[in-house]
């Protein structure tokens, strides 16, 4: 009867060894598990932060370019209101020495028709 409460009492300390070795493991795979996971998490993070200021760096370019592109529109608008202006000032010349002209015409009739030389 010894025995057999030796060997009960043996088969308990057996049983609550393997229980907390158990508990061990259990809490050493949820310990992996959550590092896993905090690992995961930490990568998950990096990545996000590398996309957005990839598409920060994108957008700053698409801005880059299109504020490139309306600075050359502007340049263009400005060579077209200089070449206009030059064409006006060109032809008001040309109205002012046609009128000098038509002036001096008929200074010099009017110099022929009262007998002035």
């Amino acid at each position: 009867m010894a025995r057999i409460l030796t060997r009960i009492k043996e088969a308990e300390e057996n049983n609550q060894k393997k229980e907390e070795q158990v508990k061990a493991e259990l809490a050493q795979y949820e310990q992996l598990k959550n590092n896993e996971l905090i690992d995961l998490n930490k990568e998950f993070q990096e990545r996000l932060t590398k996309l957005m200021k990839e598409k920060e760096k994108n957008e700053e370019e698409v801005t880059e370019d299109e504020q490139h592109k309306l600075e050359l529109i502007l340049e263009q608008f400005r060579q077209k209101v200089l070449e206009i202006e030059k064409t006006y000032l060109e032809k008001e010349e040309e109205e002012i020495a046609k009128k000098k002209n038509l002036t001096n015409e008929i200074i010099e009739r009017m110099k022929q028709n009262n007998g002035c030389h």
